[in-house]
């Protein structure tokens, strides 16, 4: 969990090295979570990057109270039911 809090200051600080990480580090598990309520791959995936897009133009204002992942989780989870 401290390496999240350092990624998170980092995007804050606006390095895409950043962002890279937390995406590379979490894609996996959230798109697997996205497809078993969509049941469609292609779908999961879209919704996966639309969160991480919103996740993007929090860039500066995010502030992590929690778990990163449990987070981004949750965001995937509401975005797959809408």
């Amino acid at each position: 969990m401290l390496d999240d809090k350092l990624l998170v200051l980092q995007f804050n600080r606006g390095r895409g090295e950043a962002l890279h990480r937390i995406y590379e580090k979490y894609k996996h598990d959230l798109v697997t979570l996205a497809a078993s309520l969509l049941t469609d791959l292609g779908l999961a995936e879209d919704v996966v990057h639309d969160v991480f897009i919103g996740f993007i133009r929090s860039a500066g204002t995010f502030r992590l109270t929690g778990s990163l992942k449990g987070y981004l989780c949750t965001c995937v989870a509401n975005a797959a039911r809408n």
